[in-house]
């Protein structure tokens, strides 16, 4: 004899769809909250790195990359830079993370935090080398220092609020 599982009523499936959708938002809005930090100081401009790249890592699943592009979009007009740059950025940080999350998470934290010092540099430089052509002439690689720097010290502090956001979410 098989026995079936209760068939759940429509509100309870409802319900269940409901939660499943706003858990689903949990990474576009840590992504939101980071990019509003980043309006803060120009050192903080690097942090939504920090987001997009725990996400790729831990959960690729929840980050689209339609959220990346539109935050991305969102973070260029605000900042007033060309557009789709910091989309550029934040999808190739997402890339790049998402090939290598076999290494970045195989030995622990500090392999997580050099595999971000890595790829957030790749990002920094890019950012440096596209603001050098688009202003033709040669910046300072002082503020993309600092604001690298800035993003990779406050790496434990962003993994650990985003670990604690990612265990609200159900397991995948």
């Amino acid at each position: 004899m098989i026995v079936q599982p209760p068939i759940p009523n429509p509100l309870q499936r409802w319900w269940r769809d409901v939660q499943e959708f706003l858990q689903g938002l949990l990474p576009l809005l840590t992504l939101l909250l980071a990019l509003g930090l980043s309006l803060v100081h120009p050192w903080l401009s690097q942090f939504a790195m920090v987001v997009v790249f725990y996400w790729a890592v831990y959960r690729p699943d929840l980050m689209r990359l339609s959220m990346i592009l539109g935050c991305g979009l969102l973070a260029d007009v605000v900042k007033d830079t060309p557009l789709g740059w910091q989309a550029l950025l934040m999808l190739m940080v997402y890339l790049l993370s998402v090939r290598q999350r076999h290494l970045l998470t195989s030995k622990g934290f500090w392999q997580f935090w050099i595999g971000f010092a890595l790829i957030g540099g790749l990002g920094a430089l890019a950012n440096w080398l596209f603001a050098c052509l688009w202003l033709t002439q040669w910046l300072s690689t002082s503020g993309a220092f600092y604001g690298w720097a800035t993003a990779v010290c406050l790496l434990p502090l962003g993994s650990y609020v985003l670990t604690w956001v990612h265990r609200c979410l159900p397991h995948a």
